[in-house]
């Protein structure tokens, strides 16, 4: 389904977006493995304690073969130091709120804040994303991170819906962008979506019921890229059709948004909870 001009703010946001994180020359510094090459160590004469010199800013040191996990803030395991072959973990436990993203600075009409209820699938923390209401336009509020080059791509994540948006609206919680295009996940009162962009155009399909409110919900988004690229949804266990996508989604770098990636204007706030991102690429 073809969106009309309600969504052509949000493409060019998009775009605009993903042109700001500029992916020339990037690299994560995370093995496809999710170790952070070489051997890991600290610099010579280091003091104790001392993290690995080759550990991306952000993240925690990996964990050695055979090692427990490190305590969470809350004393427990954290999720992210048991996925450890993840490209990029976020379970909003560790450091301060937006310490391993790359880009929180787009921040227009909404909020996203760390939240200690609702118990967190990883406790203690989730990201708690509130949108603003009666606002024209589509609005976003979102952390961004650069992903490197690949040919498939899969995030996973749990959302719980605290207050859904007037009738008619829609949001997005996690989107992929690539250069001039993207593809992700989005919401309706009464639907999951797959929201695509490319070649300035907006196309819907949907990808199953609307997560209930007040129950955790485990999202999974796998893209492929290339020759045939494709997207499939899986909400809560069940896949849905996978959606074929333009043929302008060809391997290469990405950005991977999450938060409010666009709220229609609403007089009821969308309001709901974030934890355990995961972003895996695949070369």
């Amino acid at each position: 389904m073809r969106l009309g001009r309600a969504f052509a703010g949000l493409a060019l946001a998009i775009v605009a977006a993903s042109c700001s994180l500029s992916l020339d020359g990037f690299s994560t510094g995370v093995d496809a493995d999710g170790g952070t090459g070489g051997d890991g160590a600290a610099p010579p004469n280091a003091p104790p304690g001392t993290p690995p010199a080759n550990v991306p800013p952000g993240q925690p040191p990996p964990v050695p073969p055979g090692a427990p996990p490190p305590p969470g803030d809350d004393g427990g395991t954290t999720f992210c130091a048991t996925h450890t072959s993840a490209t990029f973990c976020e379970d909003f436990d560790q450091g301060a709120l937006g310490a391993k993203w790359d880009d929180t600075t787009e921040m227009n009409n909404g909020t996203l804040t760390l939240s200690t209820t609702d118990a967190p699938p990883s406790p203690p923390n989730a990201l708690f994303a509130v949108s603003a209401t009666n606002l024209a336009g589509s609005n976003r509020t979102i952390f961004a991170k650069k992903l490197p080059s690949a040919s498939a791509i899969t995030v996973e994540l749990d959302i719980k819906l605290a207050q859904v948006g007037a009738a008619t609206t829609r949001t997005s919680f996690v989107m992929v962008g690539l250069g001039t295009h993207a593809i992700g996940i989005g919401m309706h009162p009464n639907s999951t979506d797959y929201v695509e962009f490319a070649n300035s155009t907006t196309t819907m399909a949907n990808a199953g019921s609307a997560p209930a409110v007040g129950t955790w919900t485990h999202f999974k988004l796998d893209v492929v890229l290339g020759a045939a690229p494709s997207a499939t949804i899986t909400n809560g266990g069940t896949a849905a059709t996978p959606m074929t996508l333009d043929p302008s989604f060809v391997a290469g770098a990405s950005n991977l948004q999450i938060g409010l990636v666009f709220v229609e204007s609403t007089a009821t706030a969308w309001q709901y909870r974030v934890d355990n991102v995961i972003a895996t690429v695949t070369p």
